[in-house]
């Protein structure tokens, strides 16, 4: 049975890699990450940290797997897997909303795929022809 607050918990996934290039410390991440569970009414749970080599996304799965996670929360959807194989699978196996803080998105394990798509398409196709 899930409760209400299983559905109001937060579960926060960091990881020491670069995003594009910018590493931010898991210190801070988990800061920032605890202060958007407050903003948003949430309770924080100290974040699982994907600490294995570069493409390894054991935690965050565990994570998506676990039939008491309702809410995964991370710094930005760069820190999701590449390529869409892997996430497909996240969509798969888990009926989980996924929050990415720095992007201010909220997103649905079953509209993950499509979003994180979007996401990734460069800022200039998004202009209109004057602005190139």
């Amino acid at each position: 049975m899930i409760t209400t607050s299983d559905q109001r918990t937060l579960h926060a996934y960091s990881n020491p890699r670069n995003c594009h290039s910018i590493s931010v410390p898991l210190a801070v991440q988990s800061t920032y990450l605890r202060s958007y569970a407050s903003k948003i009414g949430y309770i924080f749970v100290l974040p699982r940290v994907e600490w294995c080599m570069e493409g390894v996304y054991l935690e965050l799965f565990r994570l998506a797997t676990d039939p008491n996670v309702y809410q995964i929360a991370m710094l930005s959807f760069h820190m999701m897997p590449y390529p869409d194989a892997l996430l497909s699978l996240l969509t798969q196996c888990s009926d989980v909303t996924y929050h990415f803080v720095l992007e201010n998105q909220v997103v649905p394990s079953n509209q993950l795929l499509h979003h994180m798509n979007q996401m990734r398409q460069p800022l200039y196709n998004n202009l209109s022809p004057m602005a190139q």
